[in-house]
């Protein structure tokens, strides 16, 4: 109907998931310390720390972390988007260490977190991000919608 009256261009679309049961279990160290967060990995998926250090703050999001010799070498976050949902982002592993399933690991600790607390969660992945695409159904998650943004010249 819009494409009738503005000429459109496609220019992303993004893949929302859930997970009905979500796996108990610890995979990971969940923290809501914004002086502990890997801000470094975060900012690799464009993540900054001013609007999420004071969610962290205000118990409306937590990390969860992999380190090794003290440094963060997979991460991700969840966050409240509304009451009892809960987005889970910012999933980035150092490339020295892909490969070894550590991504898995730190959303696995992320949803039974979620699980623990009662909280539904969603993972909202960009369609051209085929192995976080895989790794959602991997782990049992489905997806319930997609979100196609486009644009339009004046």
């Amino acid at each position: 109907m819009i494409a009738d009256r503005f000429a459109l261009t496609r220019r992303n679309a993004f893949l929302s998931f859930t997970h009905a049961d979500p796996p108990s279990g610890t995979h990971g160290d969940i923290s809501a310390d914004p002086a502990a967060a890997p801000w470094d990995l975060f900012a690799e998926q464009g993540h900054d720390e001013s609007w999420l250090a004071p969610l962290l703050r205000d118990g409306r999001a937590f990390h969860t972390a992999i380190d090794q010799a003290g440094q963060a070498i997979a991460a991700c976050f969840a966050f409240e988007i509304d009451t009892g949902l809960w987005e889970i982002g910012g999933v980035f592993t150092r490339p020295a260490h892909r490969g070894l399933g550590l991504a898995r690991r730190v959303v696995l600790a992320t949803l039974g977190e979620l699980k623990r607390r009662g909280l539904a969660p969603r993972y909202q992945v960009a369609e051209a991000n085929t192995p976080s695409i895989s790794l959602a159904r991997s782990l049992g998650m489905t997806e319930f919608q997609t979100l196609t943004h486009f644009t339009s010249a004046p």
